[in-house]
């Protein structure tokens, strides 16, 4: 088992509703130092993109001028994502507290998909990012 240091994405957006959602999704990329990941952070994307009748969040990485998926997790897979929604009674504050104004958000990816965009595909914004240590097994390091 060796120690390493993932990327843990921060993105955010506006829902048609007013509604701001957030998810912070880790990236299961292992790097050899917190500096290197923090280097790799902003060669990863998140996208919410249909698959069928399922929507799914699809994690791709850029080498050079290609993006290539290195995951996928679909709604059931609760456990790899963090995701609040604003409260309704904070919609259009100004100014919103994440402890006050913020709840775990529990509704399906097809549900949320449709609130920010008509089309099947939506680039999550990618607005802050972490880096957390991991263990892993082998040498997959990016």
């Amino acid at each position: 088992m060796k120690i390493g240091y993932q990327v843990v994405m921060v993105c955010s957006d506006r829902m048609k509703n007013g509604r701001d959602i957030s998810f912070e999704i880790p990236i299961q990329v292992p790097f050899n130092t917190q500096q290197e990941a923090e280097c790799h952070e902003s060669s990863f994307s998140a996208r919410m993109e249909r698959k069928d009748v399922e929507v799914v969040i699809n994690l791709y990485q850029r080498n050079q001028q290609e993006q290539d998926l290195i995951g996928t997790i679909c709604w059931e897979n609760r456990d790899r994502y963090k995701c609040t929604i604003t409260r309704e009674s904070s919609v259009g504050k100004t100014f919103i507290d994440p402890i006050e104004d913020e709840e775990p958000c529990v509704m399906k990816f097809n549900e949320i998909l449709p609130l920010l965009t008509e089309m099947d595909s939506f680039s999550l914004q990618y607005l802050a990012y972490g880096v957390e240590p991991i263990s892993y097994n082998g040498k997959d390091e990016a």
